[in-house]
């Protein structure tokens, strides 16, 4: 758990108090939402135009992350394996686009996310998955 306290002074007159924009938030976050606000605080400490922008898409990168945790979480519990989940029903499903082939299309499409967003123990869970499970001669043409 993180309890966060940011406290900005107005870019016009940063000696004066009264206009301080000042933002609190306990959250629990992982070690890359972690380097985030490292980042954030990187920015800040090097001066910024625009710090309203720079807090507005940290915070949104966040959410998105969560986000993709939430739903990534989902799919591992109900539908490892399968070509993608039905949300409503909580099961997995293979006939779909991708044909009726049991390929864990979703596990394929989420590694570079993954690995993207830093979710690196979903990335190597996926990959293993791969590595163990995944056979192109099932694949049919």
């Amino acid at each position: 758990m993180l309890i966060a306290d940011f406290r900005f002074k107005n870019s016009e007159n940063p000696t004066k108090n009264d206009d301080q924009i000042s933002l609190s938030a306990s959250v629990n976050l992982s070690s890359s939402e972690l380097d985030i606000l490292t980042s954030l605080d990187n920015t800040i400490d090097k001066g910024t135009e625009n710090l309203g922008a720079v807090v507005d898409n940290s915070l949104r990168r966040l959410k998105v992350k969560q986000m993709m945790k939430h739903a990534w979480d989902n799919y591992v519990r109900y539908a490892w394996g399968k070509n993608e989940l039905r949300p409503v029903s909580k099961r997995g499903h293979n006939g779909s686009v991708f044909g009726s082939q049991p390929l864990g299309a979703s596990i394929l499409d989420g590694l570079d996310t993954l690995y993207m967003m830093g979710m690196m123990e979903e990335f190597k869970q996926a990959r293993d998955w791969v590595a163990k499970e995944f056979d192109v001669n099932s694949v049919v043409s």
